[in-house]
């Protein structure tokens, strides 16, 4: 005889199997505690035709079971169908799977009991984690999900409660949601997991599996992303914290070709890090600022001058003592060394690829974004690279926007004496950039003998923005403004702190 259930629906009728109770609950129909006609546990999903607006979603999730469905059971790391079935009459289909170990892992449970063990409950229990258990951890995962993609197959619902345990191992589950990669889908994920872009590509997956990393390595909540805690650098011994969140940093990009372009690239860096190197990124795009660090030297042999404002990096000759970026202003340490925030607010265009920056949200009053940074010692040098953009758009020929900025970058000791690195905004405001083609204007260079020797250093950018509407879709002033796309270009590094001491 059936359990009760919590619905006031029929029972749904599957051959060979008495549905229990219902054990989890998704968008598209539910998981049933079950037994088959040999009495062991089983799991059964069945997917309602009610609760699609027409047929044609509803058929490309049966279509996707389909090809999930021989794929799942050659991976130890995917939850295994072992059956589907359709009753068209009764408007479902469903699939038969193995059932996750209990969350108590007392043995097999009583039916009102049971609950699935998944990784949601041990991040609840014991994130964050050290960073050889999440290499343990996520290393099946990511080859489970570079097996699907190396298949055509996208996950698109990635999240902690979707990695069940069986026997003791963590699997890859819910696949109602595998779909080929190159079809056309509706809308589907969970906040907060889910990319900006939507879900359905590899690099969809990668972003909801770099969330999930982030919550392993700081026991935050997804909503938390991208803050890390204060402790966490302290206990860095060996540099595998660095190196697992250089990973989510790459994972978690805002613009999907900066993102590890599958599974299998994720893989390598995660190796990498287990074993006591950077990234493969972090390297290639290192070696190669040193290239363009070189060719600006060569450069300069043949007589380049700089210009008033526009200052090109100086050699790197040997190591930094301390080095702080981030590649975009939703990045996991963008807020690490931020103090002050004033009339200033992160933005997003949602665009293909998205562009996020810091910029003013009121005409008028000078925005305020002020850094920290402390050292252990005095500083004998530092180095600085710091970006800003600016319009004015009264002065674009037959531009109905008349919107300008303007902006200074200034550095402290002490947070009190400032000093002028770029300014803009002082004795009075220069509106725009360099000239009407070029808007950006990067400071790159060391910094000045009265901004060292002491053991703090504080930058602060200052935006003006005048002639804004309300709602609008873009700022004439931005800091940290990066629209170069190209996977390892050196401008990809919107703002860095050097020093040595």
């Amino acid at each position: 005889m059936n359990l009760m259930n919590d619905t006031t629906d029929p029972v749904p009728e599957v051959p060979d199997h008495r549905l229990l109770r219902v054990i989890r609950r998704g968008s598209y129909g539910e998981v049933w505690l079950a037994r088959c006609a040999l009495d062991q546990a089983r799991a059964v999903k069945v997917v309602r035709r009610a609760f699609f607006d027409d047929d044609r979603p509803y058929d490309r999730e049966w279509e996707g079971i389909l090809q999930y469905e021989p794929v799942s059971r050659r991976h130890g790391h995917l939850i295994p169908i072992l059956h589907v079935g359709r009753n068209d009459a009764a408007g479902f289909f469903y699939y038969v799977m193995e059932l996750a170990d209990d969350a108590a892992g007392a043995g097999e449970a009583p039916p009102e009991a049971y609950q699935p063990h998944t990784l949601k409950g041990e991040i609840e229990r014991c994130a964050p984690l050290p960073p050889k258990e999440i290499v343990g951890l996520i290393t099946p995962l990511l080859e489970a999900l570079a097996f699907l993609h190396a298949h055509g197959l996208v996950h698109r619902d990635i999240k902690p409660s979707n990695v069940l345990y069986l026997d003791g191992k963590p699997c890859l589950a819910d696949p109602g949601l595998v779909a080929a990669s190159d079809a056309t889908m509706s809308l589907v994920g969970t906040l907060g997991y889910m990319p900006p872009e939507g879900p359905g590509r590899p690099a969809g997956d990668m972003y909801s599996l770099g969330i999930v990393l982030y919550e392993l390595l700081t026991g935050h909540d997804r909503q938390s992303f991208p803050a890390l805690p204060k402790p966490l650098a302290a206990t860095d011994r060996d540099g595998r914290i660095a190196g697992l969140n250089q990973i989510i940093l790459k994972a978690c990009d805002n613009r999907p070709g900066r993102r590890y372009a599958n599974a299998a690239d994720c893989l390598a860096d995660v190796r990498r890090v287990a074993g006591g190197r950077r990234p493969a990124y972090v390297r290639r795009a290192r070696l190669q600022r040193l290239a363009i660090t070189g060719a600006i030297l060569l450069l300069a042999a043949w007589g380049w001058h700089r210009s008033e404002e526009a200052v090109p990096v100086a050699a790197d000759t040997g190591q930094w003592d301390f080095v702080y970026s981030y590649t975009h202003a939703h990045a996991t340490n963008a807020l690490e060394h931020v103090v002050g925030r004033e009339n200033v607010q992160p933005f997003t265009e949602w665009q293909r690829p998205p562009v996020t920056y810091w910029a003013p949200i009121t005409n008028g009053a000078v925005a305020k974004l002020t850094y920290r940074f402390d050292f252990p010692k005095p500083t004998r040098e530092v180095d600085l690279q710091a970006q800003c953009e600016a319009w004015n758009f009264e002065a674009e020929p037959g531009s109905e926007a008349k919107a300008k900025g303007a902006f200074a970058i200034v550095a402290s000791v002490d947070g009190t004496n400032w000093v002028d690195l770029i300014n803009r905004l002082e004795p009075e405001p220069v509106w725009g950039g360099l000239s009407s083609e070029v808007h950006s204007i990067d400071y790159q260079s060391r910094l000045p003998a009265e901004l060292t020797g002491a053991r703090q250093l504080w930058v602060q950018v200052r935006m003006l923005c005048e002639g804004v509407p309300a709602d609008p879709g873009f700022y004439p002033v931005q800091h940290s403004r990066i629209e170069d796309s190209s996977a390892n270009s050196a401008a990809n590094e919107e703002f860095i702190v050097r020093a040595r001491y």
